[in-house]
């Protein structure tokens, strides 16, 4: 008897070492992709912000978004205005606040260091090789500047081709 205990063991070790092998190299690969989305950045006064991208899924009625949190717990985002971007050459962008799909309900309160943005605007797709000023609105009033480094230009500029063309 003891010898059949013995027999299920192993297989069932191996089992187990197959299992977190595979969830080890899964949670590697999801953290190199999730990284791969997110941007360090640093506005004029030298505060530190990320940018996230999010890619939603392509049922959502907006497929890519961008978040932006301050690392100073003292911002306080503007939850209703656009963030407004420029390439300091001719084009500008007016994304629209989707913060409010950030919180689960409309009774959760919104991050205050945090805001959401829809890439939808994004048309025509900005060039990926000029860095983009970032205007993010703040409460109450004024914004935070912030000029965009080479991957979070790529990134977005990725995300604006994703879209259509739209007749204005």
């Amino acid at each position: 008897m003891r010898t059949n205990a013995q027999l299920f063991r192993q297989p069932a070790r191996l089992l187990l070492a197959l299992v977190l092998s595979l969830l080890v190299v899964l949670g590697a690969a999801a953290a190199t992709s999730a990284a791969a989305q997110r941007y360090r950045l640093h506005d004029q006064n030298g505060e530190a912000w990320l940018a996230v991208m999010i890619e939603t899924e392509p049922a959502d009625a907006i497929p890519w978004q961008l978040r932006l949190t301050a690392s100073d717990m003292d911002q306080h985002l503007n939850h209703s205005a656009p963030l407004a971007l420029a390439d300091g050459v001719d084009q500008t962008w007016s994304l629209s606040n989707t913060s409010a799909m950030m919180v689960p309900s409309e009774q959760a309160a919104m991050p205050a260091g945090s805001a959401q943005f829809s890439l939808e605007a994004l048309v025509p797709a900005p060039s990926e090789n000029r860095p983009l000023l970032l205007r993010i609105p703040l409460e109450p009033g004024g914004e935070a500047v912030i000029i965009s480094d080479p991957a979070l230009t790529a990134a977005l500029h990725r995300a604006g081709e994703h879209y259509p063309v739209l007749t204005r």
